[in-house]
């Protein structure tokens, strides 16, 4: 079963990092278990923005939330700086990604393609 945990937010990512992780084993235990050695757990980071995991699985998101169904993924969506307006070039004129809009409905529709990518 795949889960999304949320970052830690206000904490900095020194002190954030290791709290998400503490998060991520916790809730991959069942009721009542206090160890989570024999779990398997992975973590995947966004290495610069939240956005290139969308570019990276642009194929899978393409023609959904105002992308167009044309939109392939850049050769090395990591090295993408701006990955927010690439998105936003991926739609109509007039219509803009906007990260409260667009995060959830982008992510929760596929997001085994996107990890799959990522």
């Amino acid at each position: 079963m795949t889960r999304i945990v949320s970052i830690v937010e206000g904490h900095g990512e020194l002190d954030a990092v290791p709290i998400l992780l503490r998060r991520i084993a916790a809730a991959a235990l069942p009721a009542g278990a206090v160890d989570a050695r024999d779990r398997a757990i992975r973590v995947v980071l966004a290495k610069t923005e939240y956005e290139a995991w969308f570019l990276a699985a642009a194929d899978s998101i393409a023609g959904k939330h105002g992308i167009d169904a044309k939109a392939a993924a850049p050769a090395n969506p990591e090295a993408v700086r701006g990955a927010k307006e690439w998105l936003t070039g991926c739609m109509p004129a007039g219509q803009s990604y906007r990260p409260t809009r667009h995060q959830a409905a982008l992510l929760w529709r596929d997001v085994t393609a996107l990890l799959e990518h990522a």
